[in-house]
């Protein structure tokens, strides 16, 4: 996967700019509140087809314009292929690939393999279990479309169980319900499961490079009943489960077991990461994350993901820096930081000054 061109139009505070990137390491610096965390931003969509910040749509138009339009030009599963994304407030999303609109924003999951590594990404680690059932999600649905499908089905379910709580139903229809969920919950249990099962003894070898053999990373998935390796008898769990939380759900007016309650958890040499980790060791298991998430992205497509790491180095020490570009040289990079020195100037392929909304070619 090489991105060679990204032009936008109206994006957040770009009345217009075209970036044209070098295979290797492209930096985008400059002060702070300039917009280049917004060009990883216009990146991100064609990947997610949303923005990594928790925004809506209408945010990412520049002010007193009707429409945004952000565009690629890219390379990936052997051929050259090129992206649109017009986005117009109250509307959805016009997506085009190769000229030809998508009918629906999961068939864009897949084209466009990326990793993005952002402060934020810390909070996978430190935050709300919320924040790593959005990791698990998004992770999966890059190389899983049908993840996607699966998840909007059980979602649906789960909102519409839910809405039937608050009226406090009869224990039969709540029954009938619970089927539905564990239906669709068993399918995203199983995918969850081979994911974390393909994950974690990546991100085992990538944090022994970082930290030394002297600290084990595992990353576990947590599931909120017991797992099954067959699909059948995780239905069968699921929905014993459930049962057996029905009088208290009716009691609370919401559903307490299921992939929604789902989580993942970190720990450091046996030791729980968010109890005992120091912030380093916060730092390197989030680094450790994203290093794996690559790769096995990589191993399921066949495509090498681009990179897209979003003021980084001031998250990161001087050993953790230099250990993450050396990962990833000969690697497609784009990086956002504030001044082009030290390291990043000393492997970058290519580089872009922002100021206020500008871009200029640097040398």
């Amino acid at each position: 996967m090489k991105l060679s061109r990204l032009s936008v139009s109206d994006f957040r505070n770009f009345e217009t700019a075209e970036l044209e990137f070098s295979e290797g390491l492209n930096v985008i610096y400059g002060k702070n509140a300039q917009g280049k965390t917004n060009l990883l931003e216009a990146v991100w969509l064609f990947t997610a087809a949303k923005s990594f910040r928790a925004v809506g749509d209408s945010e990412m138009i520049r002010f007193e314009k009707d429409a945004a339009t952000v565009k690629t030009e890219f390379f990936a599963f052997g051929r050259e292929n090129s992206g649109e994304i017009i986005i117009s407030p109250g509307k959805r999303k016009l997506i085009k690939i190769g000229g030809v609109p998508l009918e629906k924003t999961s068939e864009l999951l897949g084209q466009f393999p990326c990793v993005l590594f952002s402060p934020d990404e810390l909070h996978i680690v430190t935050g709300a279990p919320e924040v790593r059932r959005r990791f698990i999600d998004s992770a999966i649905s890059a190389f899983r479309p049908a993840y996607y499908g699966a998840l909007r089905a059980y979602l649906r379910v789960w909102k519409q169980k839910n809405a039937l709580l608050k009226t406090g139903p009869e224990k039969e229809a709540l029954s009938v319900w619970n089927v539905q969920l564990a239906n669709e919950g068993a399918r995203l249990m199983q995918y969850r499961k081979a994911f974390f099962e393909a994950l974690s003894p990546i991100c085992a070898e990538m944090h022994r490079e970082i930290a030394g053999k002297n600290e084990e990373l595992e990353v576990l998935y947590v599931p909120s009943c017991p797992l099954s390796p067959s699909l059948e008898e995780q239905k069968t769990l699921l929905y014993e489960a459930l049962e057996k939380k029905r009088e208290a759900e009716i009691y609370q007016g919401l559903s307490l077991i299921g992939p929604h309650r789902d989580e993942m958890k970190f720990t450091v040499s046996g030791k729980d990461a968010r109890a005992f980790a120091s912030q380093g060791q916060m730092k390197t298991c989030a680094l450790s994350l994203k290093l794996a998430q690559g790769v096995l992205l990589e191993e399921k497509t066949g495509e090498e993901p681009l990179i897209l790491l979003d003021d980084v180095f001031g998250e990161l020490d001087g050993d953790r820096s230099q250990f993450l570009l050396s990962h990833l040289a000969g690697k497609q990079v784009i990086l956002t930081c504030t001044e082009k020195e030290g390291p990043v100037e000393r492997a970058g392929k290519r580089f872009f000054e922002v100021k206020d909304g500008s871009i200029c070619i640097s040398t």
